[in-house]
């Protein structure tokens, strides 16, 4: 697992180190507000987008809604990288996809078990439970709607 921020900003490189306020609004967002597996996007990354011309491959609407298509608003407000639904669309083969989550699943429940004892790994288990429980269930609805 892991988890990291991602931000816009003025950022320096001396002597191969990297620093500004970039770099400390990025671990800022690694340490303080990602705390679950999770790559959190900074507000300022979307704004950014929307007013910067130089990042438009299209016009500032169209290059908006395709960033935030690669992402999900969580329950804290915050904005992450939504992985697990993105990965359907970039495999060759989609039908590969119930098995990706599969062995997503699995890898879940065996760190449910393995951490069962530890308050703070396990809070990350529980959240990438309740991620996938909310992919599947979206994946079911589009593959599978109700009549």
């Amino acid at each position: 697992m892991l988890r990291g921020g991602i931000t816009v900003g003025d950022v320096a490189l001396s002597y191969g180190q990297l620093f500004g306020p970039a770099v400390n609004r990025g671990y800022a967002i690694e340490s303080q507000v990602a705390r679950f597996p999770r790559i959190v996007v900074g507000e300022e990354v979307l704004r950014e987008v929307k007013n910067n011309p130089a990042l438009w491959v299209n016009d500032a609407d169209y290059d908006l809604k395709a960033t935030k298509s690669l992402l999900r608003r969580d329950f804290d407000g915050e904005y992450f990288v939504d992985y697990l639904r993105v990965i359907e669309e970039e495999l060759d083969e989609r039908s590969k996809y119930p098995a990706l989550l599969d062995q997503h699943a699995e890898f879940i429940r065996h760190g449910l078990r393995r951490y069962k004892d530890n308050a703070s790994i396990l809070a990350k288990y529980k959240w990438l439970r309740e991620y996938h429980r909310y992919t599947v269930e979206k994946w079911n609805e589009r593959n599978h709607p109700k009549s």
